[in-house]
C-alpha cells in the first residue's frame, strides 16, 4: 500500500512550541512502525518564505541526486543530516515542499475572531483552498492520503493500522488537547477540532479500551 502524508505549515511556529520538522518526522516514524509494508511519501505546503527555503534545502540535500541551489549555501548541514536519518527510517519514497502565500481569508483572522462562527467559515474556506492545492500538486499514484496537522504531538502507534484495517473511505480520529500536568480524567475533556464534522459530533469506539475513537 502507498500512502501520501500531507500537512500545511504557515511558518516555523506551526510545528508547536519548541518543535520543528524533526519532531514532525519523528511522529511519522512512530505512526508507521506497525505498518512496515506501507510506502510513504510526504507533501508539505508552506506559506512563510524563510521556512520554505530552510525545509526545501533540508530535503534537497538529502535527494537521491542532491541539488544544492545557491539559497542552500548556508544551510544547516547538521539539521539536514538528521532529516536524512528520518527519511531513511521512514523509507520515504518521495518528498515535496510547495510554497504558497497565506490565503487572504486566513490572513484576516486573529486568535479571537477565528473562534466566531463567521471566523470559522472563513478559516474553513481558506484551509480548503490550501489543502486542495497541496493535494492536486502532491498526489500521484498513492492509494490513500493521510492529512496530519504539523503541531500534533503524539498519536497511538496502532492508529494507522486501525485506519487501514477499517476499510473505510474517510476517517477522522478524535483529537484532544493534552498536558501531562493535567489529571488523567481531564486529559480527554478538551476536544480540539470542531471543523471535521457537520452537525452533532458523534464518537464511535471499536472497543471500550480503545485510545482512539473514530
Amino acid at each position: 500500500m502507498s500512502l501520501l502524508a500531507l500537512s500545511i505549515v504557515k511558518d516555523s511556529r506551526s510545528w508547536g512550541a519548541n518543535r520543528g520538522l524533526l519532531d514532525f518526522l519523528n511522529l511519522l516514524t512512530n505512526l508507521t512502525q506497525q505498518t512496515p509494508d506501507v510506502k510513504l511519501s510526504l507533501g508539505l505546503l508552506i506559506s512563510d518564505t524563510t521556512t520554505y527555503t530552510d525545509l526545501g534545502c533540508s530535503l534537497a540535500l538529502n535527494a537521491e541526486k542532491p541539488s544544492q541551489p545557491s539559497t542552500c549555501a548556508n544551510a544547516d548541514q547538521t539539521h539536514a543530516s538528521k532529516v536524512g536519518d528520518y527519511l531513511q527510517q521512514l523509507r520515504m519514497q518521495r518528498a515535496m515542499v510547495l510554497h504558497c502565500p497565506q490565503d487572504q481569508h486566513l490572513a484576516k483572522l486573529t486568535p479571537n475572531t477565528k473562534r466566531s462562527p463567521q471566523g470559522q467559515m472563513l478559516r474553513r474556506r481558506g484551509l480548503a483552498r490550501l489543502r486542495n492545492q497541496l493535494l492536486f500538486s502532491a498526489l500521484e499514484q498513492e492509494d490513500a492520503v493521510l492529512w496530519i496537522d504539523s503541531d500534533i504531538i503524539a498519536a497511538p502507534q496502532d492508529m494507522l493500522p486501525k485506519m487501514i484495517a477499517s476499510n473505510l473511505d474517510i476517517i477522522t480520529p478524535s483529537c484532544y488537547f493534552y498536558d501531562k500536568s493535567w489529571p488523567r480524567w481531564r486529559q480527554k475533556q478538551w476536544y480540539f477540532d470542531y471543523n471535521v464534522f457537520q452537525g452533532q459530533c458523534c464518537l464511535f469506539c471499536v472497543a471500550a479500551s480503545d485510545e482512539i475513537c473514530l
